[in-house]
């Protein structure tokens, strides 16, 4: 396969040790192995497409990746930071990776500590990682979740929906301050949050009735990228239809979010990219610096990277009785 590889850049003209010496300096970090950790690729969403992106990022700087999947469990968390320093790996990337209850910041930080204290550098990709404490030798790196979530709630109640219904995963790292600043900005708008239009996810995938109930309660849904396919479910065992009926919005990107039925999702789109490239290059720059003149650092993307798609095409409509009184009205 080498030989191969080799022979079919030679007929481009493309010399293969120049290749293999630029990326073994690219960056000024040399060559080593650097695990990436998601939390549970069952349910992933944008962080499936970050650890990806970041790791190609990484692999182009001409550094070796381990990714390894948590499968939600805390345990294995651990489990895997203490492998990567038995392997002397160069670095951690932590994508998605909560901490656990009762104390999730402090859970957090306490995982990473062995690995600090070595002198291994750890970086966080997850949206809420900038209320952390970090110590010196780690980064975070997101956005503003509660930018994106009001972004998502004024795009609906602008198009008129008063009547909001909240779909929640079952095993989502970033509810607690997702749901929170789609509570605030509703409340900005002066619409009080209605406990009852809020419906979780199930485990069983054919289990969607908790979502249904809300269908025909709500005159728009926002849900996250990992239950959009409960959503579809929902809607078809209701047979129902987006935005015909109900208006679905979610937070997303051209990466990830699937493309169902002939209307694509609205969505506010993420940083995915700047996100996912920006972690790889903290953890270079954390590992050239060997923990001696590199603090912690921040790296918050806010409103302003982020944008409404498919606004005009997608799955947000009026409020379907607006929409049958205007048809009345005319007929």
């Amino acid at each position: 396969m080498a030989e191969f590889v080799q022979s079919e850049l030679e007929a481009y003209g493309i010399n293969p040790s120049l290749l293999i010496e630029n990326a073994l300096v690219r960056g000024g970090v040399s060559a080593g192995i650097v695990m990436v950790i998601t939390w549970n690729l069952a349910q992933a969403g944008a962080f499936e497409a970050i650890a990806r992106l970041c790791r190609q990022t990484l692999e182009h700087a001409g550094m070796e990746c381990l990714h390894v999947d948590c499968g939600g469990e805390h345990r294995l968390k651990r489990s895997y930071i203490r492998q990567a320093l038995s392997m002397s790996c160069l670095g951690i990337v932590l994508v998605g990776v909560p901490g656990d209850v009762p104390d999730p910041d402090d859970e957090l930080l306490s995982a990473i500590a062995p690995a600090i204290e070595t002198g291994v550098p750890v970086v966080l990709a997850m949206p809420w990682a900038n209320s952390l404490p970090l110590p010196r030798g780690a980064a975070a790196i997101g956005w503003d979740i509660d930018a994106a979530a009001g972004m998502v709630i004024d795009f609906l109640v602008d198009s008129g929906h008063e009547e909001i219904g909240i779909f929640r995963g079952p095993n989502d790292p970033a509810h607690v301050r997702r749901y929170q600043g789609m509570d605030a900005a509703l409340q900005r708008r002066g619409i009080t949050p209605r406990p009852d239009l809020v419906a979780w996810a199930s485990d069983e995938p054919d289990d969607v009735s908790d979502l249904a109930r809300v269908l025909h309660e709500a005159t728009a849904i926002v849900a996250p990228p990992s239950v959009l396919w409960a959503t579809a479910r929902a809607f078809y065992n209701t047979a129902l239809q987006w935005p015909t009926d109900v208006s679905v919005v979610t937070m997303g990107h051209s990466l990830f979010t699937p493309k169902m039925g002939m209307r694509p999702f609205t969505y506010a789109t993420l940083p995915i990219g700047k996100v996912s490239r920006g972690a790889a290059h903290l953890l270079m720059t954390l590992a050239q610096a060997n923990g001696s003149s590199y603090g912690q650092e921040y790296v918050i993307y806010g409103a302003s990277s982020m944008s409404i798609t498919h606004a005009e095409d997608g799955s947000v409509g009026p409020p379907a009785r607006e929409r049958q009184q205007v048809m009345f009205t005319v007929s």
